[in-house]
């Protein structure tokens, strides 16, 4: 429909409305207001704001639909950015882990390690500390030269060589006996302790009877007769196969020789340190003193 029929219209229908409302109201009863002036307010107030919707206009309540809904669109957009920068630094932080005290030690309020009560003692290693070298001989499984830590008794000498034989005569031997550096340990064999041959004993590495002793002197001189060792000529080797005399033994009975001249009687042995009435009667039968 065109404008101006629909203006037209309008009008026609607000002067209708008019006279209708005149027609029950009736004029006003103010001086100062003209007649249908009351009715044309009314009448006024009742018209519309506009001409009329137009084709192109839109709905308010569209238009208010269409920004609340671009607003949380764009609300959301922002939380979802948002959401995807803090995961992103959460993922580029490097992770510290902080390392736990080992079980063996705590550490006080200073800073300073404190041993633990109930920690096990640390053992030294087996090849620490100092050693001695020993040669053992006769009656065993491998005789050779050993080494063994220092403070070592006869009997692990002889488990380092292999152990003894069935037929070795251990008891021959004082085996708790400290094992002297550079000794010769020899073990004899059962029936031979009483003559014990040349080449059991020997000296610097040599067999048979022609060892040196520790005096200088000859191999042949530290026998005596009977096949007992002459303690006044015998080495530290030949004295070590005594029975329940050791290198060291065999070393002290060597220097109390050496310090107070040769023994001028078994009984002699009985000044030096260590031996004691049975180690004598055990020693009794196996030596003899000759010469000096």
């Amino acid at each position: 429909m065109p404008r101006r029929k629909r203006d037209a219209s309008t009008d026609a229908a607000a002067e209708a409305f008019r006279h209708r409302l005149s027609r029950h109201v009736g004029p006003g009863t103010s001086d100062e207001a003209p007649p249908g002036t009351r009715g044309e307010a009314l009448l006024t107030f009742a018209e519309p704001d506009s001409e009329g919707p137009g084709e192109d206009s839109a709905p308010p309540s569209r238009i208010r639909f269409r920004t609340s809904r671009r607003v949380a669109l764009l609300v959301a957009g922002a939380c979802l950015v948002l959401l995807v920068v803090l995961m992103w630094q959460a993922s580029a932080e490097p992770t510290t882990s902080t390392p736990l005290e080992s079980a063996g030690s705590i550490t006080d309020g200073a800073g300073q390690p404190v041993a633990d009560e109930n920690a096990a003692p640390t053992k030294a290693p087996a090849g620490a500390g100092p050693k001695v070298t020993v040669h053992v001989a006769g009656a065993v499984n491998r005789p050779g030269v050993v080494s063994l830590p220092e403070g070592s008794r006869v009997f692990e000498a002889l488990e380092a060589a292999g152990g003894a034989t069935p037929e070795a005569a251990t008891d021959a031997l004082n085996l708790a006996e400290l094992v002297a550096d550079g000794a010769k340990i020899t073990v004899p064999v059962a029936g031979a302790v009483s003559h014990i041959p040349e080449t059991a004993v020997g000296s610097g590495g040599a067999s048979g009877g022609g060892g040196s002793n520790s005096d200088g002197s000859g191999g042949d001189g530290s026998r005596a007769s009977g096949g007992k060792i002459n303690v006044n000529t015998a080495s530290v080797e030949e004295l070590s196969t005594l029975p329940r005399v050791g290198p060291v033994m065999a070393q002290r009975i060597v220097a109390w020789r050496k310090d107070h001249g040769p023994f001028l009687s078994v009984d002699d042995l009985d000044a030096v340190d260590g031996i004691g009435p049975k180690l004598m009667e055990s020693l009794r039968p196996l030596v003899a003193v000759q010469g000096g």
